[in-house]
């Protein structure tokens, strides 16, 4: 096999060319008139008013529940010892009686 030569040195850049013309841009379509506005329609006159519908009746009230025994009641507590009564006064004396009536005449 025979060696690889050696490579030789770069040749100079070719400088760029003229650029290409720009081309003229296309026409715009012509502006389309809008269309005339549509004539105004009346609307449909109102109809009558619906049934109103009849009242759902009510469901059945269910039982109550009855009224459960009562509770324990509280216990009353005891009755405390009873306070000796104030001594009662002694009685005074009776005055000397007044003057009797004069009897009736018989």
């Amino acid at each position: 096999l025979l060696p690889d030569s050696p490579l030789g040195p770069l040749g100079p850049c070719k400088p760029l060319g003229p650029g290409c013309p720009s081309s003229p841009g296309l026409p715009g379509c012509p502006e389309r008139p809008g269309s005339p506005n549509s004539p105004f329609i009346p609307g449909f006159p109102l109809g009558p008013p619906a049934p109103s519908s009849p009242l759902c009746p009510g469901k059945p009230r269910l039982p109550g529940r009855p009224i459960g025994p009562g509770g324990p009641g509280i216990p009353l507590a005891p009755m405390g010892p009873m306070t000796p009564g104030r001594p009662s006064c002694p009685l005074s004396p009776l005055g000397p009686g007044g003057p009797g009536r004069p009897a009736c005449p018989l």
